[in-house]
């Protein structure tokens, strides 16, 4: 939560601290499954986090956090939430080919962004994570980003 907080982002990222995170989830690889400890998990919630400061967003564009968490949108696990989440933030203000294939791909996140919501107004956890884990915050803030884009996602957030 150090990371969601406005004041704390840019200097984080001005102190140097995204590239031992990028260099942890390079080492670690593109499957959560055979990820050692929670480091990397620790590492893409920090991405999550720090994402949804709209001054953080362009040094985590640069940086290449976006390419770095994309394979992570097609997995069934719960780091593809964290992941969706994160490149949403990051991508919330583009318009372009590329953003609009990402965005395609965390098409099939958004039931699990509507139902961590849910959930979290609810008092609880879901598959994968425990109540508190993800603040109301995020995932409100995520639907509004996912709302405000295409039609196409606009139109999946109303029937999921």
């Amino acid at each position: 939560l150090l990371a969601e907080s406005l004041a704390n982002a840019i200097p984080l990222l001005e102190s140097g601290a995204l590239a031992p995170l990028m260099d942890i989830l390079h080492e670690a690889g593109p499957d959560p499954t055979q990820w050692k400890g929670q480091t990397a998990s620790w590492c893409v919630g920090f991405l999550m986090n720090i994402a949804q400061s709209d001054e953080a967003v362009p040094g985590l564009r640069e940086a290449g956090v976006v390419e770095l968490l994309a394979p992570l949108l097609t997995l069934d696990h719960y780091q593809s939430l964290k992941a969706a989440m994160a490149i949403t933030f990051v991508c919330r203000y583009d318009e372009g080919d590329e953003t609009y294939d990402l965005l395609r791909k965390t098409e099939n996140v958004i039931p699990k962004i509507t139902q961590l919501l849910h959930n979290t107004l609810s008092g609880k956890g879901g598959n994968g994570y425990k109540y508190g884990v993800f603040t109301l915050r995020s995932s409100v803030g995520c639907i509004s980003a996912l709302a405000s884009g295409p039609d196409f996602m606009k139109e999946r957030i109303a029937t999921k």
